[in-house]
Parts: C-alpha cells; sequence; structure tokens
C-alpha cells in the first residue's frame, strides 16, 4: 500500500486525506496543534484504520512514504520543510496533490488581487452557459473535495495563492489568469520578487495548448516576461488585447461585449477582473452571448466591494478582503465621497499611495486595531482622521458624520488577525453593525 503523510490538517488537508484514502492510500497526518485532542480531526478519520496520527516528524518518517502534501501555511522555516530537504523528499501542495486525480479542464486563477472574484464569475458564466464548474483552492472548497466529490470530472476554477503555488510540480492548468501583481505578504518572503516568482510557478507546465490570459497594462507583470507560457494572450487597453478595456466597457473581437454599467460589478478594476473571466471563459468554448449572460446576472462575492446597506440614504460597502494597500487604493477610486475604515494587523504598504488615492475622495478616515496609531501618523495629514480604535465604534463614528449620498467604506488594508479570526468575521461584523443602525 502506498503511504503519504498530510502535514498541515486545515481544510486542504483534510480533503487531501480523503482523496488520498479514496486512491488507496494509507495516511499519517500531522499539524502543529495536538491532533488527539478531542474535535481536533474529524471523528471519521480518528476511528479509520488507514490514518495514523503522528506527533513528530522525523527523517526515518520523511524517508519512507510515496508522498509529502505540505500545508500552505506552513512557511520556509517551518521544520517540516527544512527536514524534508535535508533527506530528499520532495514536498507538494495540496493542489498538485488533487491535480493528479482531475480528469476535467482546469482554469487557474492568480495574481495579487481580485482572485476571488474572477473564480467565482468565471465558475458563475460557465455554469450559465451549461459547462458544470466548481470554484475551489484558495476560494474556499478544496481543490482535493471537489475533486472527489465530482470524481474529478467537469470544470476546476481553481484560485491559487502564491503560498499553494510554492510546490507545484507537475500542475498544468488548461487555461490560466495572472490578474496582477502587487507587493503583498511580505511577512513571509523577505524579498517581494520571491512572492513574484512564486506565483509564476502557475505557468511552469503549460505550453502552445494551454493559453494563458496576463494583464497588459500591469508594469510590474511585464517585468517577468522570462516565465510568460508560449501562449500568452492579453487583458488590457491595447487595440490588439484578446479582451480590450475601453471606458467603463469590455471589447471582444471590435465588438462591445457588456458596458460595467449593466453589471452588479464597481470599479475599474472589476472591469479588468470582468475582462479576465470573459477571456478564459471565451477561450473555453463559452459564446460571447453567454459570456454577457453570466457578467450581467452575477452578484458581487461577500467582502469583495459588497453593498451592505442603506441608510438614510448613505450606502455601506463591506471590503473587508482588501487586505493590502493596492486593494484599497481600488476601493477607494471606485467612490467619490467616502468615510473610510481601516487598520487591523500591519502587513507592510506605501502610505503615500493610500494618501494620492484618498485626495478628494475621502471626508474622513477612522482608524481601528493594532496599527491605528500607524495609520494615523502616516495620513493624519492627508485628510481628516481619527483613532476609533474597534469596528464598532468606527461605524458609529463614521455614522454621525456622514451625510446622504456619502458612503461608509470598510477597506482595512491590513489583515484581521489582531482583533478578529479572519476578514470573513470581521466582514460579517461589520454588516451586522450597519443593519443594526437605526435610521
Amino acid at each position: 500500500m502506498n503511504e503519504i503523510l498530510v502535514a498541515g490538517m486545515g481544510k486542504s488537508g483534510e480533503w487531501a486525506v480523503r482523496l488520498a484514502l479514496d486512491n488507496g492510500f494509507f495516511c499519517y497526518v500531522y499539524d502543529d496543534r495536538d491532533l488527539t485532542m478531542q474535535g481536533e480531526l474529524p471523528e471519521d478519520l480518528v476511528s479509520d484504520e488507514r490514518v495514523e496520527i503522528v506527533e513528530n516528524i522525523d527523517e526515518t518518517l520523511l524517508s519512507k512514504v510515496n508522498k509529502t502534501v505540505i500545508s500552505p501555511g506552513f512557511g520556509p522555516a517551518h521544520p517540516v520543510r527544512e527536514m524534508a530537504g535535508k533527506v530528499g523528499q520532495q514536498l507538494i501542495s495540496e493542489i498538485e496533490f488533487a491535480s493528479g486525480y482531475c480528469k476535467g479542464r482546469v482554469f487557474a486563477v492568480t495574481g495579487s488581487n481580485g482572485k476571488t472574484t474572477v473564480t467565482g464569475l468565471t465558475a458563475h458564466i460557465l455554469e450559465t452557459a451549461g459547462f458544470p464548474a466548481v470554484p475551489c483552492g484558495n476560494f474556499g472548497t478544496a481543490f482535493s473535495k471537489a475533486v472527489l466529490e465530482t470524481g474529478g470530472k467537469g470544470d476546476f476554477v481553481v484560485e491559487l495563492s502564491s503560498f499553494q503555488l510554492e510546490h507545484v510540480k507537475e500542475f498544468r492548468p488548461d487555461f490560466a489568469a495572472l490578474l496582477n501583481l502587487t507587493p503583498d505578504h511580505l511577512d513571509r518572503y523577505p524579498e517581494v520578487d520571491e512572492y513574484y516568482v512564486a506565483k509564476m510557478a502557475m505557468f511552469r507546465n503549460m505550453d502552445e495548448k494551454t493559453p494563458a490570459l496576463l494583464n497588459g497594462d500591469d508594469r510590474i507583470t511585464a517585468a517577468y516576461e522570462r516565465f510568460f507560457p508560449p501562449n500568452t494572450k492579453w487583458i488590457g487597453q491595447d487595440i490588439d488585447s484578446f479582451v480590450q478595456i475601453v471606458p467603463d466597457a469590455l471589447v471582444y473581437r471590435g465588438k462591445k461585449l457588456i458596458s460595467l454599467a449593466e453589471t452588479r460589478l464597481r470599479g475599474l478594476h472589476n472591469l479588468y477582473n470582468a475582462g479576465f473571466c470573459a477571456g478564459m471563459c471565451l477561450l473555453g468554448g463559452v459564446s460571447p452571448e453567454k459570456v454577457r449572460e453570466g457578467i450581467i446576472s452575477f452578484h458581487p462575492i461577500p467582502h469583495r466591494l459588497e453593498n451592505v446597506g442603506e441608510k438614510r440614504g448613505i450606502q455601506f460597502y463591506n471590503d473587508s478582503k482588501a487586505t493590502n494597500f493596492d486593494s484599497v487604493v481600488k476601493a477607494l477610486s471606485s467612490f467619490s465621497a467616502i468615510h473610510w475604515i481601516a487598520g487591523g494587523r500591519f502587513k507592510g504598504g506605501d502610505f503615500g499611495e493610500l494618501a494620492e488615492a484618498g485626495k478628494g475622495r475621502v471626508i474622513g478616515a477612522y482608524f481601528i486595531g493594532e496599527s491605528a496609531s500607524r495609520f494615523m501618523k502616516n495620513l493624519g495629514g492627508s485628510f481628516p482622521c481619527r483613532i476609533s480604535e474597534t469596528l464598532e465604534q468606527a461605524v458609529s463614528d463614521a455614522w454621525r458624520a456622514a451625510k446622504p449620498g456619502e458612503v461608509i467604506l470598510l477597506a482595512p488594508g491590513c489583515s484581521s488577525y489582531d482583533q478578529f479570526k479572519n476578514y470573513e468575521i470581521r466582514g460579517d461584523r461589520f454588516r451586522e453593525i450597519a443593519n443594526a443602525i437605526n435610521n
């Protein structure tokens, strides 16, 4: 019997184990937390004789197993990664493992911003056009789960983070989209170039038969031309782009495909996102008419510039997923009169970009969390600012100051981990507070 070690038992690790069991593996499972504690591992896996919990990983175990699936959360300095290097054990990601059992088409999506929207919208367009499609990967559903539950058949739109791409070896998507590159995850990568290069692993095995879409207007992307696959197409403002971006609309083969005003999406960044979705689906055999129909019927994904309500003519927008400064710049550019809530656990970034983006748009800024003082120090001279500390207080402060026609926008520019377990809980809390306000 083949043996596999799954190191890291989050959701992707759990489903890698389930997929491995379904394919005849004996599974060793490990996590930094104690998996023997009640509730740490699903009961059916605890009782399965083909699953063994290991409390420590040593060189002997790494040397004997056929495969080792490593959690994307285990960074470069994690002992498992260092030990595997010593014994010559090749680590693979859950994405790599699941792809080996995937019989359908893979639409791969990566980039610094917009991945989840593009993943969800691409799957929606495919479904609208009659192609069974599952959004998965970093989107929320593990790729292994999607493959296991579908028998590997159908279309899979796989959102990929740089962490997941660090350990792909033979992964070969049928279609791929690199949306953009901006500095991020500098707490993991000592040099930003390492982060960008990690993204390029998506292209490693692509050839003339597997087209890739790139952003023709992204300066940083252009600097990594040496990694581009042979069948590269462009989304951008150039007239020769596969899907052209013109003011407030997409153009395909010289004809307007759709205008942004016909959709529920806001902002230039979402026009680019829609362009990538249209491009991948057109390449995948969807007609322009069905692409248009899918984009029009799509509802924005929660926490991505999501309108969560209106009170007294004041709109509330939840962009809790805006965890880096580039995402915030795009959010700020989508409105003209903003009460902006920002802060959390700082990940790095250029405050000058935020100051410029907020000029003439931000009426008031309200800073929360660990980085509140840092935001205040760097932006206090750019527009009216105050430290509100908590999300509840920030919404209250913004509500008292806002007037009809203005927007209260949560776009933190930081991770949530100082005050919330994840960005979803932070966004949900913002929605709850907004909905609880009395007119």
